[in-house]
């Protein structure tokens, strides 16, 4: 005959009863609701909690006569504890204990570090335009996005100038990092690309790109023909100039910094052929003395005289 203090189903008073995943303990003829069962196995008294699968955190709570698991907080990966809304960083990336219905669940809401910013949100490192973006389902990283050049954010694949070049903004070699690389020079408000040729009063420069900036170098001449066209004569370049008997040699010359086009000999043409006579000679062709002269604003000219007047136009036979 069972004990007036024993409880239905053959238990003991005082011993402990397991029901699922709930514990209770014979007291007075009465089941008494004790703790919870862990996912592990261990025996978790009223009131307290643990770490349970998921990153979650479990509470044994009694609930009138019933005992039941409730999600209470989280936990990271690492062991940490993270309180109903609160946020943790976590190197890289940043984790929120964030509602789900009548439970908390831990999720990636962020970058963290140094640089740390929300989800899909823009940061400025740096020259670089990133993006916290999520990459897996634990981790969020910053992902370059464009570049910041004069205060002014822009897109890869924009281009865009300043005063002295002009830029694109693109990946460098790593595909990692963003870099606004120059690929031209501004000219008047106009671009001019790599290598080509721009006119800056008398001379032709050409532009040159460098990695993080532009520079140019003197191509050299700008010779207005005929058409009063500017034509592009580099430094060391020779042609003709004239016309009909008279024309002349000329070319590019570089002075220093700067070149400019000069005229280096005249040539008369007579008997089928031309007649090269060097500035300040002349030549008898034809018993006709042909002469070479430079004026004051070294511009070459042919004369012709009697070469018995050759002392008199200040002229010695070449």
């Amino acid at each position: 005959m069972a004990a007036s203090d024993d409880c239905s189903g053959g238990h003991s008073n005082g011993e402990e009863v397991t029901s699922g995943s709930y514990y209770y303990k014979c007291t007075g003829g009465k089941l008494v609701p004790t703790g919870c069962i862990s996912d592990d196995g261990r025996k978790v008294p009223v009131g307290q909690a643990w770490n349970a699968k998921g990153n979650q955190e479990k509470t044994c709570v009694l609930n009138g006569a019933s005992l039941t698991m409730k999600v209470t907080a989280c936990y990271t990966d690492g062991g940490q504890r993270v309180a109903p809304n609160a946020e943790v960083d976590a190197g890289t990336t940043t984790f929120k204990c964030k509602a789900d219905g009548d439970a908390w669940c831990l999720g990636v809401s962020g970058c963290g570090g140094s640089n740390k910013a929300a989800l899909d949100a823009k940061v400025v490192v740096g020259d670089q335009v990133m993006k916290c973006t999520k990459t897996g389902a634990k981790e969020a990283k910053l992902v370059a996005i464009g570049c910041l050049k004069g205060g002014t954010q822009y897109d890869i694949g924009a281009q865009f100038d300043d005063d002295k070049a002009t830029y694109r903004c693109g990946l460098d070699s790593s595909k990692t990092k963003t870099k606004a690389k120059t690929y031209g020079c501004i000219k008047d408000g106009k671009r001019v690309f790599d290598l080509d040729l721009y006119r800056e009063g008398d001379l032709f420069y050409r532009c040159r790109v460098n990695e993080d900036s532009v520079d140019r170098d003197l191509y050299g001449c700008a010779y207005r023909d005929e058409s009063g066209n500017y034509v592009p004569k580099v430094i060391g370049c020779s042609w003709e100039t004239g016309t009909g008997p008279y024309r002349f040699f000329t070319c590019c010359v570089r002075e220093g910094s700067v070149a400019h086009v000069r005229q280096l000999y005249c040539l008369f043409q007579a008997n089928g052929g031309d007649y090269a006579i060097n500035e300040g000679c002349y030549r008898t062709i034809n018993g006709q003395g042909v002469g070479c002269k430079r004026d004051a604003n070294d511009k070459l000219s042919i004369t012709q005289f009697d070469p018995k007047d050759a002392l008199t136009n200040r002229m010695s036979l070449c």
